[in-house]
Order: structure tokens, then C-alpha cells, then sequence
């Protein structure tokens, strides 16, 4: 008998269109001789999910098994993937060893496809180095992601004859011809959409769901992120029930929605109505317990929210970062991950937020092997000299599994770091290294409770940079952050540091002090210590606290001199005195600007209102933006970038 479910996959299928040679190449999984990994990876909206989704119907299909876990809900934590894995199987697993006995155990091969790779991007050199090589040859993996780091697969040893890197690109014009066709239109709007949509799945999604009948919108030399993002300004304009939209406009500023957060950022609006509503949109797919929207889709409305009204930007925020707080309290402990992620993608900095939830490929970071002792030690010796090297030494002799390293290109040490707890290491260590010594003292003095310990750096470096901050350290750093995951009863973190004047201001502006009683001198050098304090709660409570003090700041800007435009000499005069003379198009841009204080206005609008001209390269305004902010200096921040969108005038306090 046919069921509705069926009638709902046949749909999805029907909405799928080619990709056929990518289908023929994930079914060499199951292949004796085939690929044991695959990275898939293509920017998004390019159908990376659809494909792995028609992949395993057609599987199952033929009697095999494909088992998709959406990494979202994944805690980025060993327990935490291998709980995953053993729920899409049935069985409860809490080790290696037991995955590999519940994967060998099944009579037919397997396929994990891990989708939303990014946020699993802590244990990329724990799955790589540790797990999957204790799997049996029966397990394959499917792992997906935007921007996946592929050169430590293809550079690790023996990795490069069972990897298989797969990028989704636009799809064939055939295909888009074909599925256009299949939906009626005609040969004249289907060439139209085809152009317009750059062959992305999603662009072609929203254009024939929002400018089917519109044809003549769809013109214009955009990008692919600009079509996304025009269509999908498009798509939420024309929705007519203003409560829908602005559900559409808040759900754009969280991780996850749910009932409560809804609840919390619009207390006008019935939650459990919006919430049906919102499952009936195309770019809306169900997560663990709530919603997300489709990423790129996401990205394109926060950044005009955030553009247009950041006050009800950050109003939305607060709203839900109290919901957040009260769910936290109560969650269970497999769900405080869940919430702790929802809270820290509130964060409004940009260098804080890039901390937790990076955006674009970071530097592998794995364990260190035997083989990369003398690496490490000469990365050491150049940063510290002989006396730090030798210090290095005894650690690795002693805890050498608390090593991780940084790899390079070819996969070489870049850079590392030691990670430790007090219970780790033993007495003897600290009798040989005087920082140690005076920390554990320091950490016994606090209390000294093994199930509340003080998570130790003794040493972070890059070969390059040191201790200053570079891609290498930036990896170090958040592959660390895993330790608070996996501690959450530590209370706060201390790090040696050798400059205190190269300590990057991301980092500072995380809580780190500088602890003048834990400085030893070691060699011809002053080792320092940089305190992170998480109080007695925990890091989970740290970060909620963190999240709400960064929600709570004064906006930026809210503290600068006044800068007003002469007209009558067209410069900019400033409070404290400075005057800018300006260009005749800088006056006039200025003006336009700040006539429209805090409006978000295109480069087509200033081309066409400023320049006098319908069309030409927007570049010419950037130009003019750029000697407008060399004049400005300090005051710079007057004219503010809205990415993707054009310019906006930050109006000054008076």
C-alpha cells in the first residue's frame, strides 16, 4: 500500500533534478575496491543535502544502508559523534572500540553521511587519526560541508588511495532546462531563470517560487550570493501575513528555533501557529527539537535585518537569550551542548563569534604522533630557546598524548599546543618546570578539587609566529575550546604567555587577566600567565554570561565625537576640531549619506542618485568610499559597509 510518506519523497525526488554522474560516483561507496571517504563539498545552496538525500533513497532502494546525521545536533565531542552514530543504529556506543564492534557486527556495508560538517570541525583530527582507522572496511563516510579543509586527507599517510573529493558545481544547463520544463514554463522565462540562477538549486528554488510570473525582474549583473540574496528579499516581501514575516525576520537571527524562542522574540504572535507556517517554506528543513532555515537563505535576511533596524536586531537577540538561559537551566546533561551552541551564535562581534562558529576552512589539528617530536621541540627551541625546548622535552617524555599539532599543507608541524589538567601530569614534571610548579600550588590554593580542575596551557605556538596571532594559532585555539566542552565543571583556564603586549585583543576581550603572582622567570625569559576565571558554575554558565554581557554593551559608536558636514565649505568638520575638505563627489556622497542616517543604500542607488547614471561598475563607488574614510581617520566608522548590500551612514551622538 502507498503511503502519504511515499507520496512526499516522490515530491522531493520529482523537485531533484540531474546530478546523475555525482549519484553514479556516491555509489562507488559500496564498492569493495571503491572509496572509503568522500568529501563533498560546493557553496551553499548548491544541493549537497538533496543529492546525499536522493542518494539514500536510492540506496535503500537496493537494499543498502545510508544513515545521515545533521552534525548541528552533534555535540563536537568524541561522546558526542559516537552517541550520534549509535542512535542511527540503534545501539548505544561510548567508545571506539564498541563503534567498531556494532559496525562490524551488520552483514552488509554501511555509509554515514555527515552533514553540516562545519560544526563538527573540533574532532576533524580525532575522526581522521582515531576513529575512523579503528573502523572496520565496511564502514564509509560521506562527509559535507561549504568549505572542507581537503589537503589533510589527500597529505595524510595512506588517506590519499580511499579519499575521494567530490565538489558539487552549478548544474547542467540540461538539467535546468528539464526541470523548469517539467513545471510548465516557457522556453523564453525558462532561459531567463537559467541565467539569473547561475544553475544553483536554491536560486532556482526561490526564483520559481517567487518571480515565476516576474520575468522581467530577473536581470542584472549579479553574483551568486546577490541573486541568493536578492531572491530571497523577494521571497520574504511578498509573503502577505505580516506575523509570518516577521517570524521569518527574528528565525533568521538564532541557530535553531523552537517553540520558546519564538515565544520570547514575538510574545504578540502565536508560536505554535508560526511554527506550522514556517515548516510549509522551502528553505525550512526540521532539526532536533525546532527548525533551521537553509544557510545561505539565513545569511541573507540576518545580514538585512542586522542593516536596517539593529536596535530590533539586538532587542530580537535579548529576547532570545533569556528563553535560552531558562531552557538551559533545566536541560538535561546530552542537551547542554545543544543550548550553550544556540547561545553563542547570538555573539554580535565578529571576532568573538568567528571563535566559536569560524566561517570559512581552518588548519587541521590533530594528536600528536611519535614522529613529531623533533618538530615540536625545534618549533620551541626557536621561540623559547634552548632552556623551553628541554622543558618541552620532559613534557613530551612524561604526557606526550597531551601534544596536538597543527598540520601544513603537506603535513608538517605549523604549530601546537599542550593541553593539560592538574590529575594529568605527574609530580615529577612539576619538580623540573617552575611554571608548573607555582600553577598547581595556584590551583590547590583555589580548592584544588580534581572534579573541578584548572585546564592548563603550558605552551601554544606556531612555528612562523609564535605566540602571535596567525591562522596556525587561530586552530590551536579553537580546537582547545574542546576541553570546555569536556570539562564542564572546570573552573577557568591558565596560559603561559612570553609577551603579554602580543596577547590578540579577541583574546582579552574573552575575560583572559594577567596574573602578576604567576610569573617565574624560566631561562633568560619571563613566562607570564593569562587567568580565564569560569566561576563556580562552569564554562557552560561562563558562555551564557559571556553571550549576555556582549548583548548588553553599548552599541558601537555610541561614545565617538560628533562629525556634521559644512555645506556651506563642504567639508566635514569634527567636535574636536577637525576639518576634511571634500571632493565634489565626496560632498555629494556624503551628503546623500547622511540624509538617510541609518538606511542601508545600494551602489546602484548612489550610482543612479549621486553619479547621475542608470548603470556602471560599482567599483567606482567603492572608490570614492575609500579616499572618503583615508580623510576620516579615526572617524572612518562614520560610513559603515553593509556586506553585500552597499553603505549605510552611522549618525553620530551628539
Amino acid at each position: 500500500m502507498s503511503t502519504i510518506k511515499d507520496s512526499l519523497e516522490r515530491s522531493h525526488a520529482d523537485r531533484f533534478s540531474g546530478r546523475e554522474r555525482e549519484l553514479a560516483r556516491l555509489a562507488t561507496l559500496f564498492d569493495p575496491t571503491g572509496p572509503l571517504i568522500v568529501l563533498l563539498h560546493g557553496v551553499g545552496g548548491i544541493g549537497k543535502t538533496s543529492l546525499v538525500r536522493v542518494f539514500e533513497r536510492e540506496s535503500a532502494a537496493r537494499g543498502r544502508q545510508v544513515r545521515v546525521l545533521d552534525c548541528r545536533g552533534v555535540e563536537p565531542v568524541p561522546l558526542g559523534l559516537l552517541s550520534a552514530i549509535g542512535a542511527s543504529l540503534g545501539v548505544g556506543l561510548k567508545s571506539v572500540s564498541e563503534a567498531a564492534a556494532a559496525v562490524g557486527a551488520l552483514a552488509e556495508p554501511v555509509v554515514f553521511a555527515l552533514d553540516n560538517y562545519e560544526s563538527l570541525r573540533l574532532l576533524d583530527g580525532w575522526l581522521r587519526t582515531e576513529f575512523l582507522p579503528a573502523l572496520p572496511v565496511s564502514a564509509r563516510f560521506i562527509i559535507m560541508g561549504r568549505s572542507l579543509a581537503t589537503a589533510p586527507w589527500i597529505a595524510s599517510p595512506g588517506w590519499a588511495d580511499h579519499v575521494l573529493s567530490l565538489r558539487l558545481g552549478p548544474l547542467p544547463e540540461a538539467d535546468v532546462v528539464a526541470f523548469l520544463a517539467r513545471r510548465g514554463f516557457t522556453e523564453a522565462v525558462q532561459d531567463r531563470i537559467a541565467r539569473f540562477s547561475r544553475g544553483n538549486p536554491l536560486a532556482l528554488q526561490l526564483c520559481t517560487a517567487s518571480l515565476a510570473d516576474k520575468p522581467d525582474a530577473l536581470s542584472g549583473d549579479l553574483e551568486l550570493n546577490q541573486v541568493i540574496e536578492y531572491l530571497a528579499f523577494t521571497c520574504v516581501n511578498e509573503i502577505a501575513d505580516p506575523a509570518l514575516r516577521d517570524a521569518i525576520e527574528a528565525a533568521s537571527l538564532v541557530r535553531r528555533v523552537t517553540r520558546p524562542v519564538l515565544e520570547a522574540m514575538l510574545p504578540e504572535h502565536s508560536a505554535e501557529g508560526i511554527l506550522a507556517n514556517l515548516r510549509q517554506l522551502s528553505f525550512v528543513e526540521p532539526a532536533a527539537d525546532g527548525l533551521v532555515f537553509h544557510e545561505a537563505f539565513r545569511l541573507a535576511i540576518e545580514s538585512r535585518v542586522a542593516a536596517v533596524d539593529p536596535a530590533r536586531t539586538r532587542k530580537l537577540k535579548r529576547a532570545a537569550w533569556q528563553s535560552m538561559r531558562d531552557q538551559l537551566s533545566v536541560a538535561g546533561g546530552r542537551d547542554t551542548w545543544r543550548h550553550t551552541a544556540d547561545l553563542l551564535f547570538l555573539l554580535e562581534r565578529p571576532v568573538l563569534r568567528e571563535a566559536f562558529f569560524p566561517s570559512g576552512a581552518t588548519l587541521p589539528v590533530e594528536r600528536a604522533n611519535p614522529a613529531d617530536r623533533d618538530a615540536i621541540l625545534d618549533i620551541a627551541r626557536i621561540h623559547d630557546g634552548d632552556s623551553g625546548a628541554a622543558l618541552l622535552a620532559e613534557w613530551w617524555k612524561d604526557v606526550a598524548q597531551l601534544f596536538s599539532v597543527v598540520r601544513g599543507r603537506v603535513g608538517e608541524v605549523a604549530g601546537f599546543y599542550v593541553l593539560a589538567r592538574p590529575q594529568d601530569i605527574p609530580q615529577s614534571l612539576a619538580e623540573c618546570d617552575p611554571l608548573l610548579a607555582v600553577w598547581l600550588s595556584y590551583a590547590h590554593a583555589q580548592g584544588g578539587d580534581p572534579r573541578r580542575p584548572y585546564l592548563l596551557i603550558r605552551c601554544l605556538l606556531s612555528r612562523v609566529l609564535g605566540e602571535r596571532q596567525s591562522p596556525e594559532w587561530a586552530a590551536c585555539v579553537l580546537d582547545a575550546k574542546r576541553a570546555y566542552l569536556e570539562n564542564p565543571r572546570a573552573v577557568g583556564v591558565l596560559t603561559a604567555i612570553r609577551e603579554p603586549a602580543s596577547i590578540p585583543q579577541a583574546v582579552m576581550d574573552l575575560g583572559f587577566e594577567l596574573e602578576p603572582s604567576l610569573t617565574v622567570p624560566i631561562g633568560q625569559s619571563l613566562i607570564h600567565t593569562a587567568v580565564l576565571p569560569f566561576g563556580p558554575q562552569g564554562p557552560m554558565h561562563w558562555m551564557l554570561e559571556f553571550v549576555g554581557s556582549d548583548l548588553s554593551r553599548e552599541p558601537v559608536g555610541s561614545s565617538k565625537p560628533q562629525v556634521e558636514l559644512d555645506v556651506s565649505r563642504r567639508q566635514l568638520a569634527t567636535r574636536d576640531g577637525g576639518r576634511f575638505p571634500l571632493t565634489k563627489l565626496e560632498f555629494e556622497l556624503m551628503s546623500y549619506l547622511s540624509q538617510r542616517p541609518g538606511t542601508v543604500v545600494t551602489r546602484d542607488e548612489l550610482l543612479r542618485e549621486v553619479w547621475k547614471q542608470p548603470f556602471g561598475g560599482s567599483n567606482v563607488v567603492d572608490v570614492v568610499v575609500r579616499s572618503l574614510r583615508r580623510k576620516l581617520g579615526g572617524h572612518a566608522w562614520i560610513i559603515g559597509t553593509v556586506k553585500g548590500h552597499g553603505y549605510q551612514y552611522n549618525e553620530p551622538e551628539s
